[in-house]
């Protein structure tokens, strides 16, 4: 019985890379597909009606969202890290309260989904494909670039500086992002099952992103050791960057809710985290084992 790892990444209409991994039914990776659909509809529709995934054999999905939110602050504790542990891309990680509906939202709405009609999906792990792509190689995801400079007289405009923020195509990056993602697949496969030569990269990245999240998920929920980002310990930024006074109403918090039966909401509050209903127990964020720079040239 095949068994299936799907990666999401949405990224708004006609923006939507969706991938999966094939497995054996013991744990070898032995196929892949991916595309871009406009919604995360389109999506499902995609992976259970036009590939005829059965929908018991999904064991687990990446998805580029926001698998929990935070209470307090405007950075979960999760985001904190990512941000000091790699500064040089901090900027790729989004305030919860700043993020774009597509991926704040479709992203859910897709979790949700995969949910209510995967019966065996073991769990939902939140991927960052910006960071982690970094963390892991040393090098920025640069699938999009800025285009090149604009003279003087262009950058005054209000018009020409927007599209000077704009990201366009870089397709020598893009193949170059494709080869090492196929070589990571492969290598995982213990043998060749994608070819790495003459690449014709999609124009966005959002493919990318969804097969990249995929082959995370994969590979660090069952191939190797890693950290989840969901269990950071109190000295592991837990509490970081909140004032005293943030410092006292949590506590104050904690002990309204310290008789409460539900000791969930116990939990809620202690770590400032809330998981949306009926993902509870399914959320993950996987990350590596140890600081980046072991984490070079695909040594994941």
């Amino acid at each position: 019985m095949a068994k299936i790892v799907i990666g999401y990444d949405p990224g708004g209409a006609y923006a939507n890379g969706v991938g999966y991994l094939e497995l054996s039914d013991m744990m070898q990776l032995r196929g892949f597909e991916h595309t871009t659909c406009s919604t995360s509809d389109e999506a499902l529709t995609w992976l259970f009606d036009e590939q005829k995934i059965n929908p018991d054999d999904v064991i687990c999905a990446g998805i580029d969202t926001l698998m929990s939110w935070t209470t307090v602050g405007t950075f979960r504790p999760m985001d904190y890290f990512l941000k000091q542990e790699y500064p040089d891309v901090e900027k790729s990680v989004f305030s919860v309260n700043s993020a774009y509906g597509a991926m704040a939202i479709q992203g859910m709405v897709f979790a949700h989904a995969l949910i209510q009609c995967a019966p065996h999906i073991q769990f939902i792990n939140e991927t960052h494909p910006k960071v982690a792509y970094y963390a892991q190689t040393g090098r920025r995801h640069d699938y999009l670039a800025r285009p090149g400079h604009l003279d003087s007289e262009q950058v005054e405009s209000p018009e020409t500086s927007r599209k000077a923020l704009k990201k366009e195509f870089n397709e020598e990056g893009a193949v170059r992002m494709w080869k090492e993602l196929l070589q990571w697949i492969n290598q995982d496969a213990g043998y060749a099952i994608a070819q790495t030569s003459h690449i014709t990269a999609p124009i966005d990245d959002h493919e990318w992103d969804a097969l990249y999240s995929a082959w995370f998920t994969y590979h660090f929920g069952f191939r190797s050791s890693c950290r989840d980002l969901m269990k950071l310990e109190e000295h592991e930024l837990l509490g970081i960057n909140l004032s005293q006074d943030q410092s006292s109403r949590i506590k104050s918090l904690r002990q309204q809710f310290a008789w409460h039966e539900n000791q969930s909401l116990v939990q809620l509050m202690e770590n400032r985290i809330i998981v949306p209903c009926g993902l509870e127990e399914k959320v993950k964020y996987l990350w590596f084992p140890a600081s980046a720079s072991d984490n070079k040239e695909g040594s994941a």
